[in-house]
């Protein structure tokens, strides 16, 4: 059995554009950020060549082969990705100060695209949230109270520099993580999906 590794690299290309892509304008070091982002958030398996077969068709008297190919995989984790954050900020780039919302929001954006295939618009609002459940989290369950996070979300902005949200601005982010599906809430309790597998 072969690995496709020609899919791979093309599937690369397309994952490190689509990042690139969603680094906001006003944060340098997109593509840094990009090359971050695959290394610690995004896994790429390649497609499987299995086995060749071949079979004869008796009244054309012809012969066929073909090759049986298993789907590669992408997998996103973002238990990989969160616990890297802040000290990977210094390693996307060394030169430039990348805030830390922008990591969790370019992850945001390649998990909408390729797990969601939508158009949800995105800001920094649910890349603060995602970042304050993770980092905040029951590390034994991936869960934390609908209250707790509301509270944890401010603080971090609030470390962050950016202005605290509303309750109705948080119930808004976490209505779009819900669509997202990078959560679940049950009886005021969030539970954070660790990570996903796309076959491509």
């Amino acid at each position: 059995m072969g690995y496709d590794n020609e899919a791979l690299v093309k599937k690369r290309h397309e994952l490190l554009a689509l990042s690139q892509s969603s680094v906001p304008s006003s944060v340098e070091a997109g593509e840094d950020i990009a090359e971050f982002l695959i290394d610690k958030f995004i896994h790429i398996e390649p497609p499987a060549i299995e086995f060749a077969l071949y079979f004869m068709t008796i009244a054309a008297k012809n012969c066929y082969d073909g090759v049986s190919r298993k789907p590669g995989n992408i997998v996103l984790n973002w238990r990989k990705l969160m616990d890297v954050i802040p000290d990977s900020i210094v390693a996307v780039a060394t030169s430039v100060s990348v805030p830390s919302w922008v990591l969790p929001f370019v992850g945001l954006y390649v998990w909408n695209k390729i797990w969601c295939g939508s158009e949800e618009k995105l800001t920094e609002i649910e890349a603060t949230i995602i970042y304050a459940l993770w980092k905040n989290r029951n590390r034994n369950n991936n869960k934390i109270s609908e209250d707790s996070s509301f509270k944890k979300t401010n603080l971090a902005r609030r470390e962050m520099n950016l202005l605290e949200l509303s309750r109705t601005e948080f119930d808004l982010g976490i209505n779009r993580l819900l669509k997202m599906r990078c959560i679940e809430i049950e009886n005021g309790v969030i539970w954070l999906r660790e990570w996903v597998k796309i076959e491509y």
